[in-house]
C-alpha cells in the first residue's frame, strides 16, 4: 500500500514546492487531477475487511441479496443484524455445547468447514409462535436439500443442563446481539454446505439466529458419528410406525404404546394417564436419564395414575411422527398427563425427580 501511495506523495510534493510564478494554480489543479486518477485505481478499504455488517432493518421482506440460500424473512420480524465473510474457517456444532474447564462452552462434536459464512439475527413479535418460526426455518432447510439434525429443544432448558451457544455460533461476537437462550437449535448438512438456526427467547422477547457456511466440508466424520442410526437395547420394542407394542418387560407399571395408537387410546382413557414420549437411544442422554425417573413415579402412583410410554429408535425418527407434530413437540423427552382424555399437565425435558413429580402428578384432582 505504501508503494502505491508513493506516486501520490511525489505529486503532492511537486505541487507544494512550486515557486510563485505564473500558472501556479493551473499546475496545482493538474496535480490534484492526477491524484484523483491514481486513487480511483486503488482497492477500496472494504476489500481488506472481509467480515461485513449490515445496518439493522436492511433486507426486510426477504431480500435475496442479504439472506442466504433463498431464506425468506419470517413475517413481521425485524432483521437486527447480518455478518458476511467471503472466506473463513469455522466449526459448525452438531451437538449441544458443554462447559469445558479450560475452553468454556464447546460442542463435543463439530464439523470443520471453510468457505463463505453468513449470519443473521431476527427479533420477533411477542405474540409470535416459536413453533411456527421453527417450522418456517425447517421448511427452508428441506427446500434446500439439507439433512437435518435437531441439536436440542426442551433438553436445553433442563434444570441441570443449561447451555450457551455464542462461542460455537458467533465466537467473535460480530452480530453484537445475544443468541436465543435455552431454545430450539437445528443444524442442516449437505455436500459442501451447512446451516444452523436457533429459535428462543433473549431479554424477554422471541429471537432467532441463522448461520450458513457454503464451501468445503473438511471432515464430515463428526456428523456421521452423531447421526449414525443406533439400535435399541435388546428386548425393547420400537413404537414408531404401525407396530403394536407389547407390555414393557423392564417395568410392569409402564405400558409401551405405539405412537400411532396414542390418539385413540388417550381419547378413550378414563381417569389419570401419564404418557412419556422418549427413546432408549444412547444418542439422547436426556431420554435415558429421564426414563428411570418415570419408572419410579409409575411405581409410586400405581393404582392412581396409569403410565404409558411411546419410544422412537433412533430418537431422531420422532421428527416425522404425526402425533409428535400434532402436540407441537420438537424434542425428547416430553411427558404429558391426561384426565379422561384431556391434557392437564405437560413437562418438557429431563428434570430432578421432585420437579417431575410436582409438575406432572402432585395435586391431581
Amino acid at each position: 500500500m505504501l508503494q502505491r501511495l508513493a506516486p501520490l506523495a511525489l505529486l503532492l510534493a511537486s505541487a507544494l514546492c512550486i515557486p510563485a510564478q505564473a500558472g501556479l494554480l493551473d499546475k496545482i489543479n493538474g496535480a490534484v487531477d492526477d491524484i484523483k486518477r491514481l486513487s480511483s485505481n486503488l482497492p477500496s478499504m472494504g476489500d481488506s475487511t472481509p467480515a461485513k455488517e449490515l445496518n439493522p432493518g436492511e433486507g426486510s421482506g426477504g431480500d435475496s441479496t442479504v439472506l442466504p440460500l433463498g431464506l425468506l424473512q419470517y413475517p413481521k420480524s425485524t432483521l437486527d443484524g447480518r455478518v458476511y465473510n467471503p472466506m473463513e474457517r469455522v466449526r459448525m456444532p452438531v451437538s449441544v455445547p458443554r462447559r469445558h474447564p479450560d475452553d468454556g462452552w464447546v460442542s463435543p462434536y463439530s464439523v470443520p468447514m471453510e468457505g463463505k459464512v453468513t449470519m443473521v439475527r431476527f427479533s420477533h413479535r411477542t405474540d409470535d409462535s416459536p413453533l411456527l418460526i421453527t417450522k418456517h426455518y425447517e421448511a427452508w432447510l428441506a427446500e434446500n436439500g439439507f439433512e437435518r439434525l435437531m441439536l436440542c429443544e426442551a433438553p436445553c432448558d433442563a434444570a441441570d443442563d443449561g447451555s450457551e451457544w455464542e462461542k460455537m455460533v458467533d465466537p467473535s461476537e460480530r452480530l453484537s446481539y445475544g443468541l436465543p437462550d435455552n431454545g430450539t437449535y437445528v443444524v442442516g448438512f449437505k455436500k459442501n454446505s451447512m446451516a444452523l438456526f436457533g429459535v428462543g427467547r433473549y431479554a424477554g422477547r422471541f429471537v432467532s439466529v441463522v448461520k450458513v457456511v457454503e464451501g468445503t466440508v473438511i471432515d464430515a466424520s463428526p456428523w456421521q458419528q452423531v447421526t449414525a442410526n443406533r439400535k435399541p437395547p435388546v428386548g425393547v420394542p420400537q413404537s414408531n410406525g404401525s407396530q403394536t407394542a407389547q407390555s414393557d418387560t423392564l417395568n410392569e407399571e409402564v405400558e409401551l404404546v405405539a405412537s400411532d395408537d396414542l390418539p385413540s387410546r388417550i381419547a378413550e382413557s378414563k381417569g389419570f394417564v401419564m404418557v412419556q414420549l422418549t427413546s432408549f437411544d444412547p444418542a439422547c442422554p436426556y431420554c435415558t436419564r429421564a426414563n428411570p425417573k418415570i419408572d419410579q413415579l409409575a411405581k409410586r402412583y400405581a393404582g392412581k395414575v396409569a403410565t404409558w410410554r411411546a419410544t422412537w429408535q433412533p430418537w431422531l425418527s420422532m421428527q416425522d411422527d404425526a402425533y409428535i407434530r400434532a402436540q407441537g413437540i420438537t424434542g425428547l423427552p416430553a411427558t404429558l398427563t391426561f384426565k379422561n382424555g384431556k391434557l392437564v399437565r405437560r413437562l418438557m425435558g429431563d428434570h430432578p425427580l421432585e420437579k417431575m413429580e410436582k409438575e406432572l402428578l402432585l395435586g391431581l384432582k
